[in-house]
């Protein structure tokens, strides 16, 4: 702790705010070529996508304050496609409420991973006759996201299909029942 007077002992007592001035201070101190580098390296969202599974937390850049917020949302949730388990339509709504409004209306891309087991291999007759399937699942992931805007209320602006460039729908194919995941993935714009 910093004290204001080594004779009294009295702590310096400082807001978030005033330490969060303090650091910006520093930093701008420092050389342009250095300082350019740490703001890069700090600003700049490392992953393309992010699941939001149990594990999720947001970026340590969206606590700092509300400048820092402000410049790395706008590229974080533009540029990151997030993906949600099928089998948990309930985390995306959950992940949207707690979204600001401004978030979630930059969201741009939302991939909604599901695996099918075919015993059919890629290019087969077999595979293009099961498309069916795969536009059932679009359907049902776009029912998922109306679900969420009609869970978050008629007030509140929600990141659906209709103002998002894409809404992605992964389906990852596997050649057997207990093989692994092949390389076959078919996207479906919406």
């Amino acid at each position: 702790m910093a004290y204001h007077n080594y004779h009294t002992m009295t702590p310096i007592i400082k807001t978030h705010e005033e330490q969060a001035a303090e650091l910006r201070q520093r930093m701008h101190n420092l050389p342009t070529e250095l300082f350019n580098d740490i703001y890069d390296l700090v600003m700049t969202p490392d992953e393309t996508e992010v699941k939001l599974d149990r594990k999720y937390k947001p970026p340590i850049q969206l606590q700092i304050d509300r400048l820092c917020r402000k410049r790395f949302s706008e590229k974080y949730y533009k540029l990151t496609h997030f993906t949600v388990p099928w089998l948990n339509p309930g985390r995306l709504v959950s992940w949207l409420t707690r979204l600001t409004e401004e978030h979630r209306a930059s969201v741009r891309c939302i991939n909604v991973s599901r695996v099918i087991d075919l015993s059919l291999k890629a290019g087969s007759p077999e595979l293009t006759a099961m498309r069916w399937k795969l536009r059932m699942t679009a359907r049902l992931c776009r029912s998922v996201l109306r679900g969420c805007a009609r869970e978050l209320g008629a007030g509140e602006k929600v990141a659906v299909h209709s103002s998002m460039e894409q809404l992605r729908f992964r389906v990852n194919v596997r050649s057997d029942t207990d093989g692994p995941v092949e390389g076959l993935e078919l996207d479906l714009f919406v």
